[in-house]
This record gives structure tokens, C-alpha cells and sequence, in this order.
């Protein structure tokens, strides 16, 4: 159905109408996917040095205790709270993808639950806010996702803040004028550099935390009155116009707003970059097939898209735990060597300079393919060995996507992992249960007093 109005002004009537009950169950369903799997990383997140900065300023800041920082005693304000969490879910690479808006869940569901937990609000209120969220992050920069990617930005940074507005929006019961008010004032804090995939830097960390409290902070002054752009997409100046040269105009109503976007999100099994997770795949099964061992091999040709190569291929040595995570070739190493890729290995200083890795980091040789859809991270790995077998396998969507999904177990299974070294079985399990019984809740603190100690 074609809305009326500019994109935005139809972006928020949109959000507006979206209830818990008019969801599908697995939309439902999948939401709750999404929120153990944040919550798994947000609290591994805690045993990360990187996020430290960000927390011991919010900490200084002194902003009343409404809201849980998770894993720690402290209280904050909404937008910080959503700060600090967000930079937590995303501090290890291990956080939920869309092709589209890059890792919503690390600046959708933090948000969401500060807000849902300053306003009291329900499980069923707290799933609508996610969802809600999740669609603006797609719609805002669908039109122009390649150009986002091809210039450099950050697309989790660009989209973010329009999601965080959006969840922030719905539990603060913004109407359609202040919502679009909110995704305006939102607009003026979209971007993101994407430098870190090349020289390094613990920002890329924070990003999801920032995009978190700068929406989170428009829907509170969208609140108070404050007013947005009315063409914040399609005006000359909006974002679909600055991010892609996209000044066709038409709206948003052209986008089939009837599809729930966060189906399409998907869960990594691997806590690396994504563009790696398909090679992963293909060389363990290389790996479980033929018995083979590191001091084997010969050569590693690894055939992918150009975007693939360009977020993963360029990092031969890695020097902090990001360029480990960003590198095809020292991910490859790990999977052989160590027939593992846990997260205390990127972690782990003395791995990145270990001779017994960088020698298979430098078998490991990438080879761009053309593919039908510029976000396939489809995959072939070709293995010489030293006696002269050569060993193939591909795959086209790693373990945990879309056309290969996770299931609850999966999720449910990394969750405990993540959590391990930070709290309880029992605690992990009382958690497990209050997000399967999330439409139950009638007060969202039941679930956040179960994330700290």
C-alpha cells in the first residue's frame, strides 16, 4: 500500500501502527533469538578491555541510576546505559548481521532495554520497541546500502541511530510526528568511518553504542518538542541523497513495509568478521574430511567476492584483537592449527605473532569472483597439500545465515559459552528461561536484574 507524505513521515506511521499483537509468531520468535544472543555477547563484552573507556567516562558522569549497566552495580541514564551496553555487544565481533543495516541488535535491543526498563514497560511492549527498531534500520538505508559500503561508511553506524530512535520512540509512546521528529534529529548524528577494517583502532567497538544513545537521545528531545527535517531521506540533502546520490524521491512507500526485516537477520557461530565465516566453514570441512593437519599444506586459495576481500583479506599480521578478527588469513590459521576459533584466541596477544600461525597465514591467497548479489559472502577454499592432493570445498552461506539458519539450540549453546566466564549455570539458565517467557513479563527489571551480580 502506497503511503502518503515524505519517507520519513511515512517511516513513523509505519512504526507507529507496529503492536506486539499484530506480529507473526515467528517474528516473536525470532526476536527473542536475537535478544539471547545480544545478551550472550553484551556480557562476555564485560571481560573485554576495549569497552573499559567507555564505561569509566559514563561511570564519571554521575546520570542517576535508572538503568542496568549490564554485569556491573552501576546504574545510568537511558541513552548511556544503551552507550556502554551497546559498545559490550559488539566489543567481541560476535554480535547478529543484516545485509542491509550491518549489526542491529547491538544498538536496537540496548536500547530497547533501557528504555523498556526506565519506563517499566512489558515483554510484549519491549518485543514491538525491537521490532519496530529493527525495521527503521533497514528502511532508512535500503535505497542506498551499496553506496553506504562502496564510500567507506559504516552502514551499522548510518542505520543505527535510526533504529535506537525508533525503539527509544516506541517506549516513550511517541506519536507519528514525534517519531518523525525523532528519526530528523536522528539523521544529523548518521555515519561512521569504516578506516578501522584498514589501520586498526578500538572505535569500531563503540559504534553501536554510540548510534544507541545518539537515537536514543533524539527520541527523548523529539519528546520535548524538538522537530526533524521533513524529507530527513528523500530531500535534497537527506541522507539518501548524502550516503548515495539517491534524489529520485518517491518515498518509502515504494519499499514493501509489510516485511518483518528482522527476519533476515542472522547469527554468527564465529566471533570474526562475517566475511569469513564461509571459508571457516569450508575449510573445516576440508579439515574433517581429509584429517588434514596444518604442517600439510602447501597452499590455501580462497575464492570470494571483491567486498568479501576487502574487508577480510587485506590483514596479514595482525596487532590487536580487531585486525585478528579482521583477517581471513589468521582466522584460517587458527581453524587449522588449532582446530578452533574461540574467542580467547583473537584475544590473545602472543597468538598474533605466533610463527606457527603466521607461517599458514602466509599459504592463504584470496581470488575475486563475480557474484549475482554484491552482500554474498559465497565461498570456495582450495587446499594444496605438500604431497600434491588438492582438497576443494565451498559454501555459499555460512553455518548460521539465512540459507543455513541457526536454531534456538545453536543460540542457546553460544549464550552459555559467552557467559561462562562471567556468571552463573544457574544465572545463565534463569535468563534462558525469562527470555523464552519474555511475553510474560509485565515489568522489563525482571529480566534486567538477572544481568548483574
Amino acid at each position: 500500500m502506497k503511503r502518503s507524505g515524505t519517507a520519513v513521515q511515512q517511516l513513523a506511521t509505519h512504526l507507529a501502527e507496529i503492536t506486539y499483537d499484530a506480529l507473526p509468531d515467528e517474528v516473536v520468535d525470532h526476536a527473542k533469538k536475537c535478544l539471547i544472543d545480544q545478551l550472550g555477547v553484551q556480557l562476555r563484552g564485560t571481560t573485554l578491555s576495549s569497552v573499559d573507556p567507555v564505561l569509566k567516562v559514563v561511570q564519571r558522569m554521575n546520570s542517576g541510576p535508572q538503568c542496568t549497566i549490564v554485569g556491573h552495580r552501576d546504574r545510568t541514564a537511558p541513552p548511556l546505559a544503551a552507550l556502554v551496553n551497546g559498545a559490550y555487544g559488539h566489543s567481541s565481533e560476535f554480535d547478529d548481521i543484516h545485509k542491509i543495516c550491518g549489526h542491529p541488535g547491538t544498538i536496537v535491543i540496548p536500547t530497547a532495554i533501557a528504555f523498556a526498563e526506565a519506563m517499566a514497560s512489558s515483554g510484549k511492549e519491549f518485543i514491538a520497541s525491537v521490532v519496530a527498531g529493527y525495521q527503521a534500520a533497514v528502511l532508512s538505508v535500503e535505497p542506498v546500502r551499496a553506496t553506504i559500503h562502496a564510500a567507506g561508511w559504516h552502514a551499522m553506524k548510518v542505520s543505527g541511530v535510526f533504529g535506537a530512535a525508533a525503539a527509544a520512540g516506541r517506549l516513550l509512546h511517541l506519536d507519528t510526528a514525534q517519531l518523525a521528529n525523532a528519526l530528523g534529529a536522528a539523521a544529523s548524528e548518521a555515519g561512521g568511518t569504516m578506516e578501522f577494517a584498514f589501520s586498526g583502532g578500538t572505535v569500531k567497538r563503540t559504534h553501536g553504542g554510540m548510534a544507541a544513545r545518539s537515537g536514543s537521545m533524539a527520541a527523548l528531545f523529539a519528546q520535548e518538542g524538538l522537530t526533524g527535517p521533513t524529507a530527513t531521506f528523500d530531500g535534497p540533502r537527506g541522507i539518501w541523497r548524502l550516503f548515495g546520490g539517491n534524489d529520485s524521491g518517491g518515498g518509502i512507500g515504494d519499499i514493501d513495509v509489510t516485511r518483518w526485516h528482522i527476519m533476515d537477520t542472522f547469527f554468527k557461530l564465529y566471533p570474526a568478521v562475517g566475511t569469513v565465516h564461509a571459508a571457516l566453514d569450508a575449510v573445516q570441512m576440508i579439515q574433517i574430511e581429509h584429517h588434514l593437519q596444518a604442517n600439510e599444506i602447501d597452499e590455501i586459495h580462497v575464492s570470494m567476492s571483491e567486498f568479501a576481500i576487502e574487508h577480510c583479506g587485506g590483514i596479514r599480521r595482525p596487532t590487536d584483537m580487531l585486525t585478528a578478527q579482521y583477517s581471513l588469513g589468521f582466522s584460517v590459521a587458527l581453524r587449522l592449527v588449532h582446530k578452533s576459533n574461540d574467542l580467547a584466541f583473537y584475544s590473545d596477544e602472543q597468538r598474533w605473532t605466533d610463527p606457527r600461525l603466521l607461517a599458514v597465514v602466509d599459504k592463504v591467497c584470496t581470488h575475486p569472483v563475480e557474484v549475482e548479489d554484491d552482500a554474498s559472502f559465497a565461498t570456495e577454499v582450495r587446499i594444496t597439500t605438500i604431497d600434491g592432493r588438492v582438497l576443494t570445498a565451498s559454501q555459499q552461506e555460512a553455518r548460521g545465515w539465512l540459507a543455513n539458519p541457526a536454531t534456538s539450540s545453536d543460540l542457546e549453546a553460544k549464550f552459555h559459552e559467552n557467559v561462562a566466564p562471567v556468571i552463573s549455570r544457574g544465572r545463565a539458565n534463569d535468563i534462558v528461561a525469562a527470555v523464552r517467557g519474555l511475553d510474560e513479563i509485565e515489568d522489563l527489571s525482571e529480566l534486567t536484574a538477572l544481568l548483574v551480580d
